[in-house]
């Protein structure tokens, strides 16, 4: 592993467009130097890194007491600081232990979920969302006393006035209406309440992984707010639900299935499940990624009383 051109191609365009291509550059050469290290370092026997990488590598590996874990390896970040932190603050509560942490060389070491299917082998959506919404009863947690977590309507502010400063202050491809529906929804439903929880941020089919007869949550982004917030990224994904012609009555039933079972106003999780869908297309803006502007019609429609 000495190139880029071992890494997947997507983990290498994703983190360019997060650090640039130097930066990633650099990161790449520097690789197999912090495997070693920290195989070194926590005695660890690693296999082949996972074929699906996103931002981070990540590959299975063995303990010397013979433990079945995970190595996974950031690029300087700040969200590996609150994930290494909500990791801590879940102590394994419906999410997978954090065994060992290097955060200032990017490094963790993770408990392996087993044995380790995505919740998109569900085949049946009612089913697979119901196992979801056991996860999120899982997961729920007051904020830790003291915590450095971020507010969900800071994490967005923060990416809205970066969509607008980079538009001249407009609000460039996404419809002005929207982004302003985006924003007053995080403003409104995202502010500092008593009944915060701490959430996970990015809970979809992706991160939610068979493990001894259940299911556990990994990748936790680790912000504060309301509860209704976390079904939002279960919504929209998989990412393919965006090509379906019926994508909207699918979120739609999701949405109405988990604020059943948890509890929650439906009308809240779809706004919030909207406001989410532009606050992604944001973020996937500022990495290059324009074919994100696809989402904003299935936003449109998720805004509109049902």
């Amino acid at each position: 592993m000495t190139s880029s051109g071992d890494l997947p191609a997507a983990l290498v365009a994703n983190l360019a467009g997060v650090h640039g291509a130097e930066a990633v550059a650099r990161w790449v050469r520097e690789l197999p130097a912090l495997v070693h290290d920290f195989a070194q370092t926590w005695r660890l026997d690693v296999g082949e890194p996972f074929a699906d990488l996103s931002f981070t590598w990540v590959a299975p590996c063995r303990t010397a007491a013979g433990q079945d874990a995970v190595l996974k390896i950031w690029m300087p970040h700040h969200e590996l600081l609150t994930e290494v932190a909500a990791l801590d603050a879940y102590a394994g509560h419906g999410l997978v232990r954090l065994l060992a942490a290097e955060p200032a060389r990017g490094g963790l070491l993770l408990e392996r979920a087993q044995p380790g299917a995505k919740l998109t082998i569900v085949e049946d959506d009612t089913v697979a969302t119901s196992f979801a919404a056991g996860v999120i009863r899982a997961i729920r947690r007051l904020p830790p006393p003291g915590h450095a977590f971020p507010q969900v309507s800071e994490w967005a502010a923060r990416a809205f006035e970066r969509l607008r400063s980079e538009n001249g202050g407009t609000s460039g491809p996404v419809p002005a209406a929207l982004l302003a529906f985006a924003e007053e929804t995080y403003r409104e439903l995202g502010a500092p309440s008593a009944g915060d929880v701490l959430l996970h941020g990015d809970l979809h089919h992706g991160n939610i992984l068979s493990h001894g007869g259940g299911w556990l949550a990994i990748d936790p982004k680790g912000v504060i707010g309301p509860p209704e917030y976390e079904p939002g990224a279960l919504l929209r994904n998989p990412r393919d639900i965006v090509d379906d012609p019926g994508g909207a009555a699918i979120l739609r039933r999701r949405g109405a299935q988990l604020a059943d079972e948890l509890g929650f106003d439906r009308a809240t999780v779809m706004r919030w499940a909207a406001a989410q869908l532009v606050l992604s297309v944001a973020w996937s803006l500022e990495g290059g990624d324009a074919a994100a502007l696809r989402w904003l019609p299935l936003a449109e429609e998720l805004r509109r009383p049902a």
